[in-house]
């Protein structure tokens, strides 16, 4: 088990990308080809997914992470990118960038490479938090991640971010096996105290369960 310090040479984005109604399809497919070739083919480029909202399937959020600045510049100039942007300037009606800080990030050892899996349970919240209790905040939800990710063998990545701009908003990217996972997840002991802790510490809570539509990693960042 590796001791979960931030590296802070990680490049790590998210994105909110909504499409237009009828390019909801044409984005999934070159994004596809996007994240499958990068993957394959460039070892900075380590985890990438793209998943939409459940009952919104125009609205996607795109995490992704690099080796270094070096590493996402080599994917930012590769082929499948540059028609990947092309597409989007058509295809998309929105577009949101989240300036984001690492907090913890861990990925079990089996890379993860599903297109359509819809078994999959991926959970996206946005928690801000009251002005004087982030650093207590982060002690408590940090120690939880890390009991979580050694113990559940059915968490398969957990991410967690502050914005650059208000450290008081934090962005949680989970990936469970299957909804089944996610629910056991949230009867265990060191999710119940995490919940109790920090409940007095919390303004806004927006949680999205969203749907898998391309979830690939190196499994590198792993516990």
């Amino acid at each position: 088990m590796n001791d979960f310090n931030i590296n802070p040479n990680l490049i790590i984005r998210l994105f909110k990308l909504t499409t237009k109604k009828d390019k909801q399809n044409i984005f999934h497919e070159v994004g596809i080809e996007n994240l499958t070739k990068s993957i394959q083919s460039e070892k900075g480029t380590l985890s990438m997914y793209v998943a939409n909202i459940k009952d919104n399937k125009n609205v996607n959020y795109v995490l992704e992470i690099y080796k270094d600045e070096a590493s996402y510049k080599i994917h930012a100039n590769s082929e499948q990118f540059k028609k990947y942007v092309s597409m989007a300037a058509n295809s998309l009606e929105d577009r949101e960038v989240f300036e984001i800080q690492q907090q913890f990030i861990a990925e079990k050892s089996n890379p993860i490479f599903e297109i359509n899996n819809i078994d999959i349970s991926i959970r996206l919240a946005i928690i801000t938090i009251k002005d004087g209790f982030v650093d207590k905040f982060k002690d408590i939800v940090l120690n939880e991640m890390k009991i979580a990710m050694t113990k559940e063998d059915n968490i398969l990545a957990m991410y967690a971010a502050t914005l650059k701009n208000d450290v008081n908003k934090w962005c949680f990217f989970e990936i469970y096996k299957d909804e089944n996972a996610y629910n056991e997840h949230r009867k265990t002991d060191h999710f119940i105290t995490y919940i109790e802790e920090t409940k007095n510490m919390v303004i806004l809570k927006e949680l999205f369960e969203l749907e898998s539509g391309i979830l690939v990693n190196k499994g590198i960042l792993n516990v």
